[in-house]
């Protein structure tokens, strides 16, 4: 994960990009980790983003950001 990680943030770099959004779910908490280890913030939370998606209606979308 670090090397992809580490990749796409370079990418964005170099092609002028200033910040890296990443979404995942408050039921992932391994990936919740490991973007708050790579220096990332949490700056949105969604607890409705999925109420129409009956199977996971009962997660909550959590945005971090990676200033570049």
């Amino acid at each position: 994960g670090t090397g992809l990680f580490s990749t796409a943030t370079e990418w964005a770099r170099g092609n002028g990009f200033r910040q890296l959004a990443v979404e995942t779910q408050n039921t992932n908490v391994p990936a919740c980790k490991f973007y708050a280890s790579q220096g990332c913030k949490l700056g949105e939370i969604d607890r409705f983003k999925y109420i129409t998606h009956p199977s996971i209606a009962h997660e909550t979308m959590l945005v971090w950001y990676l200033d570049l």
